[in-house]
């Protein structure tokens, strides 16, 4: 090194630091933030009855800076620096700045982040709700919490299936409607059993609301034996496990969205129902939220025993609710 450039590594590292305290939330951005985490951090205890855990590694953005939470208890602390137009992921890859909310299991299934940005990125992307965008943003961010609470079972189990058995890889939960949406009959008992679970989870009167219940999962399970038994069944368990994790996600939102609307044991409220749905484009989100819906309502204490955190069980509990 010549003498000259001595310098450059200290003044690199000033450049650094001073870039970085340019970096600054905008107070609402902020405020949004942390009223989000410490909600989920009581519906984690409350309403999903999980042992409190630490906020997983957290990466959010705004339009200039990325900022950095390498996770644990409230509050957390935030590293920033500006990202240039795309956010580094912790797997060594990139993702251009925009809308953005997921969870991921990390590189070797055991070390899960979380990816939001911003409410002011949202806002110029165009993102609007009925419910208003800060409510959208806090009901999204209580779903992909609650996968990176799955993972350590979740994990795994993808691991196996992802490009075994003729399933996808990367496998995710809009798999399967991309591989079976073009089949007309396919569709058809799709759409026939979701909404025989939404008349169970919406109808007043709880006899015949279980009597829906049991005929939509009758055809759940005929359209898994006729389109998703080949392959030792591969299809059918990736499709009970997204409908177990997106489902408790939706369920998440549609709790966030009701309030107090919302009553274990009772009908859901419609309102809640339709601005969680949002339209209902995605099939593991839309018919995992009925399922939940039947699950909360003749089964109000499937918490107890840890269930929010192994999706696996909520088909078979949801089932089991509604048998006799």
């Amino acid at each position: 090194m010549e003498r000259g450039d001595e310098a450059i590594p200290a003044l690199l590292t000033l450049l650094a630091a001073t870039a970085a305290a340019t970096c600054q939330m905008a107070p609402a951005d902020r405020a949004w933030l942390d009223r989000s985490l410490v909600e989920w951090t009581r519906v984690e205890q409350r309403q999903l009855h999980l042992t409190g855990s630490p906020i997983p590694t957290f990466i959010t953005a705004d339009s200039k800076c990325a900022y950095t939470a390498r996770g644990g208890r409230l509050p957390l602390g935030w590293s920033s620096a500006p990202h240039n137009g795309a956010i580094k992921l912790p797997d060594g890859t990139s993702l251009p700045v925009g809308v953005a909310s997921f969870a991921a299991p990390g590189v070797d299934q055991s070390t899960p982040y979380f990816v939001m940005t911003l409410p002011s990125v949202w806002r110029v992307g165009g993102v609007t709700s009925t419910l208003g965008l800060d409510q959208l943003m806090t009901g999204a961010m209580l779903h992909e919490l609650s996968h990176a609470r799955q993972f350590a079972e979740v994990g795994p189990i993808l691991a196996r299936l992802e490009g075994q058995r003729g399933l996808p890889n990367p496998l995710s939960d809009d798999s399967l409607q991309e591989t079976f949406e073009k089949d007309p009959a396919y569709l058809a008992a799709y759409e026939l059993e979701m909404k025989a679970l939404f008349s169970a989870a919406l109808d007043p009167d709880p006899l015949r609301a279980k009597t829906k219940a049991r005929q939509g999962f009758a055809l759940l399970d005929a359209r898994q034996a006729r389109w998703l038994s080949a392959n030792d069944g591969a299809w059918a368990e990736a499709d009970r496990l997204f409908l177990g994790m997106e489902g408790l996600g939706q369920w998440l939102m549609y709790r966030h969205v009701a309030a107090g609307k919302a009553r274990p044991g009772r009908a859901a409220d419609l309102a809640a129902v339709i601005a969680t749905r949002r339209g209902g484009k995605y099939w593991s989100q839309d018919e995992g939220l009925a399922i939940m819906l039947v699950l909360d309502r003749f089964n109000p204490r499937w918490s107890d025993h840890q269930a929010a955190a192994r999706p696996t069980l909520l088909l078979a509990l949801a089932k089991a609710a509604v048998a006799e």
